[in-house]
This record gives structure tokens, C-alpha cells and sequence, in this order.
């Protein structure tokens, strides 16, 4: 079984509003620092680094999580989380039996490192946390499978 997550429309628009957001603010910010301040010219050099900066984390987002693709293959003995962000690819390959706990609850103490395999980036809603065995460690994927999709994990992982 295979299914595919791309960032679509919905999360393109989403990363536009909140560029439109920050040059509202800022104009707003800017327009009122020139009329109430005598130091205007000094207060827009922080507030012109503050919407740069804001701007950045806006295109950091877009680009890591909105141009990706995620896929996810539940082979027979093993399962394998693939994230493509243009040509660099991160894949982990997980066997069921090191699996050790599937859920949409997230772990009191999630292990490290956590591996993000997921498009959303502020919504919990449709997200899985899965703790498995990585030699002698403990790991965690993130990712967002349909309901199908991690019923079927969970019953491959009862299997062996």
C-alpha cells in the first residue's frame, strides 16, 4: 500500500496571507512610526529587519514544507517514509516489529531525533506519532497517513 502527500493550493495560499499579513503590519508600523515618533528614521531600520526577518521564516516554511512531497509504502515487513523537497530526498525505513507504539497522541517524552514527514506545520489534527527501535536507540517519525492507511500499519505491527 502507497499514498502520496503533496502541499497543494490550500497551503501555497495560506503561505501568501501571511507574507500579505506582514506588509500590512509593516506599512501600518511604519506609517505611525513617521507621524507619532521624532526618531522614525531610526525605529523603521528595526522594523524594515523585523519584516525581513518575518519574511524569511514565511520562505523558510514554503520552501520545506510546501513544495514537498511526502510518501508513504507499507511493504510486507517493513515500512518506508519518504520526504522530497526538490532534489534532496530523507527516506527511513522502519521493520514493524521495531515499531513500538503508533498513535495520534504524542509521546511524554518523544525520543530524538524526530523525523518530520508531515505537510502541516501548525495543525495537530491528522498527524500520527510513531516511537521505534533504531539499533540500540529509540526514534520518532511524524507524519500524516489516512485512517486507512495507519490501520494498516497497526495491524501489519500486531502481525510481526
Amino acid at each position: 500500500m502507497t499514498e502520496t502527500n503533496k502541499a497543494g493550493i490550500k497551503e501555497a495560499a495560506f503561505a501568501a496571507l501571511w507574507a500579505f499579513v506582514i506588509i500590512i503590519v509593516y506599512d501600518f508600523a511604519d506609517t505611525a512610526l513617521r507621524l507619532y515618533t521624532s526618531r522614525g528614521a531610526e525605529m523603521n531600520m528595526l522594523l524594515t529587519i523585523g519584516a525581513v526577518l518575518a519574511g524569511c521564516v514565511v520562505v523558510y516554511f514554503a520552501l520545506t514544507r510546501y513544495a514537498a512531497s511526502f510518501t508513504y509504502e507499507a511493504g510486507n515487513k517493513s515500512l518506508r517514509l519518504t520526504r522530497k523537497i526538490g532534489h534532496r530526498e530523507k527516506s527511513i525505513e522502519i521493520r514493524y516489529r521495531d515499531i513500538i507504539s503508533l498513535s495520534k497522541k504524542r509521546p511524554g517524552n518523544m525520543p530524538k531525533p524526530v523525523y518530520k514527514m508531515r505537510k502541516t506545520v501548525f495543525s495537530d489534527k491528522n498527524i500520527y506519532y510513531m516511537v521505534y527501535k533504531n539499533r540500540s536507540a529509540h526514534e520518532t517519525a511524524v507524519f500524516e497517513p489516512s485512517k486507512e492507511f495507519a490501520e494498516s500499519v497497526l495491524s501489519r505491527m500486531k502481525e510481526g
